[in-house]
Order: C-alpha cells, then structure tokens, then sequence
C-alpha cells in the first residue's frame, strides 16, 4: 500500500469534549475526513464528495496519536487487484494514480495506529470536475 501520511488530533479539538467526558476518543467521522484528504492530496483529485463502499472501526484513537494513512487502487479486476496487493506491485498502484482523473478512483485504505490498525474500508472519489461541470 502506498503512504498518504501521518496525522494527530489535538487534545483540544471540538469533536473531543462529548467523545467521551473523561476518557476522550477520537470520533470515526473525524479519522474519515482526515484520511479522505489525505488519500485525496495524495492521488491529486478533489476530496468531496468521497463515496465509503464499506468502513470497518478496529480499534479506538486517542487524542495526540499519530495514525498512518494508508491506499491502494482498486482494479477493474478484483482477483487481478488481489494479486498485486499480495505481490506488494506498488508501481501498478502508482500507475494506476495517474490515470484518467476525470472518472471516478476507488481505493483501499487503512489506518494505522502505533502497533495496530485502528480502520479499513473502501473509498471512492470523485474525478475532476470539466467545463461545464463547473459552479456557476
């Protein structure tokens, strides 16, 4: 899988008084979107509107807690996907990046805690926008 780069949500961040008085967590939706843009910035297309096929939360984020955004493209052919994955082929992942990006791009994701993965899931985003689809 290929790097988006690391995050950490700060202590004093909104999302964290109420997630939970106490014993602070770092809310799911706050992981997505920082991963979203991450994963986003890195393959060069626009963050939103990002599409989740499916989200799995393994395990929970602490305030100040570095976690390691991490993708790889799907393929049109999932059992061809599956054998690039085990055969670690990140030069077909980078291709596959620098495709047409005005279709839309579905990749895997992981996020990594210290020691553990803390989500996995499958993301879709969306391609460039062209001249007529631009806001008026």
């Amino acid at each position: 899988m290929n790097s988006a780069g690391v995050f950490t949500i700060e202590a004093g961040h909104p999302a964290l008084p109420g997630h939970f008085p106490g014993r602070p967590i770092v809310p799911g939706v706050v992981l997505l979107d920082h991963a979203v843009l991450r994963i986003a910035a890195a393959l060069g297309r626009p963050p939103h509107p990002a599409r989740l096929a499916s989200v799995k939360f393994l395990a929970t984020v602490v305030p100040n807690e570095p976690v390691t955004v991490r993708y790889a493209s799907v393929s049109q052919d999932p059992g061809q996907d599956r054998a690039d994955h085990q055969a670690g082929n990140q030069a077909d992942d980078k291709a596959n990046d620098s495709a047409d990006h005005s279709a839309d791009h579905t990749v895997r994701f992981e996020l990594e805690g210290p020691g553990r993965t803390v989500a996995s899931g499958v993301l879709t985003l969306p391609g460039h926008a062209g001249p007529t689809d631009a806001a008026v």
